[in-house]
């Protein structure tokens, strides 16, 4: 009977702690999409490293490439980011339909050189928001 009681009251508590919910913070509108930062988790890698997490969610859904009967709503994408010196590099991406299935998934080639961030580009956009995220995250990493 204790058993009983301690699985009703004690392991809800326990899961739902360890389950850490997605949260989204807008940072991009355009036109045709809106872009989203998970500002609930940083990855961290070898020597100043943090991988962060993006959502594009497109108005208008998309044929996927080489597979044309396929349309994809959003586009999750996972990307790691050297700070200091402004640099990254894809390390996951996923395109999702309108149900939320993912429909087609690659990883990054960790082997290839980290890109250079150019000025003016979309990238610039997403990496100053993401390196805030890294740096907060590394100071507090319980929040």
């Amino acid at each position: 009977m204790r058993i009983l009681i301690w699985l009703i009251l004690i392991l809800p508590a326990a899961t739902s702690s360890q389950e850490e919910k997605e949260k989204w913070q807008r940072i991009y509108t355009g036109e045709d999409s809106v872009i989203e930062i998970n500002v609930s988790k940083v990855t961290f890698g070898d020597r100043n490293i943090g991988r962060v997490r993006f959502r594009t969610v497109l108005s208008k859904s998309q044929a996927v490439k080489n597979m044309p009967a396929e349309k994809y709503k959003s586009r999750l994408e996972t990307i790691e980011f050297k700070c200091t010196e402004k640099r990254y590099r894809i390390y996951e991406t996923s395109l999702i339909d309108s149900q939320g299935k993912a429909i087609q998934s690659d990883e990054g080639d960790l082997s290839e050189e980290w890109k250079v961030l150019k000025r003016g580009g979309m990238m610039e956009r997403l990496f100053g928001p993401a390196c805030r995220l890294i740096d907060e995250k590394r100071l507090n990493p319980g929040r």
